[in-house]
């Protein structure tokens, strides 16, 4: 999974559980260079999160928003990796519980940085003590996790990284993710060239191209679904922005 880094702020989460969800168990999946963070949920109840990958998102790797009685998310055994952002964001006691994770920063190996509010402020940042002072990285491991090559997103895993021989994390085939290879009956062998009406309400259906699409075919789709996207978030910013705080 991976969404535009372009897009931060309100709207660019990769996985978001909201509105009170609860008992889910959120596991395998690759998140990576979002706009705003990997993982961020907005409140609920002891929601599993293990054995994921979150990666270079813009405005973070992991957040929880709301301060609530019970617990609101467990998050263990996954690896979580920044280039200079922080791990965690809007950090504060008692928000969640984490265990037995992998955490590097590329650009600052030895003193992965999370933060109390917002990402970027620097007066926010919270380094590894702090952040174990307020009850955080229990059991952590500090450890490049011997991604292939992470700078070109491949984040094939090596069967003697340290997430794996330390605690168990569980590699799966993330390449099989994605579109469905096989194509519907009723669909032309080209494949379906979308025309949005990117002033419309109407929600658009999935950009699902058969492998037999040409290049223009393919390229006129992803156009029209990065554009039509760009205007959504932007009309999210705009009636969030608004919106009585």
């Amino acid at each position: 999974m991976a969404a535009d880094p372009l897009e931060g702020g309100y709207g660019g989460w990769g996985i978001y559980p909201d509105e009170g969800s609860s008992g889910q168990l959120i596991e395998k999946n690759l998140v990576y260079s979002c706009g705003s963070q990997s993982f961020s949920q907005h409140y609920g109840k002891e929601n599993l999160v293990r054995n994921n990958i979150f990666a270079f998102s813009g405005e973070g790797q992991v957040s929880v928003g709301r301060m609530e009685e019970h617990t609101s998310a467990i998050v263990e055994r996954n690896i979580i990796v920044s280039d200079g952002q922080p791990l965690y964001v809007r950090l504060t006691k008692g928000k969640f519980r984490d265990d037995s994770n992998l955490y590097y920063d590329y650009a600052s190996p030895r003193r992965p940085v999370s933060s109390k509010g917002d990402a970027h402020a620097c007066a926010d940042r919270l380094y590894l003590s702090q952040a174990r002072g307020l009850g955080y990285y229990q059991n952590a491991l500090v450890a490049d996790p011997l991604f292939k090559d992470p700078k070109s997103f491949d984040f094939t895993l090596a069967l003697n990284s340290p997430a794996v021989t330390e605690f168990g994390f569980e590699i799966w085939d993330y390449s099989i993710a994605g579109r469905l290879k096989e194509q519907p009956a009723e669909e032309p062998a080209g494949g379906i060239l979308l025309n949005i009406d990117i002033n419309s309400h109407r929600i658009p259906f999935l950009n699902s191209v058969a492998d037999t699409a040409s290049p223009e075919t393919r390229q006129h789709n992803d156009e029209m679904t990065r554009e039509y996207n760009q205007q959504k978030s932007k009309e999210w910013r705009r009636s969030w922005d608004t919106w009585p705080k």
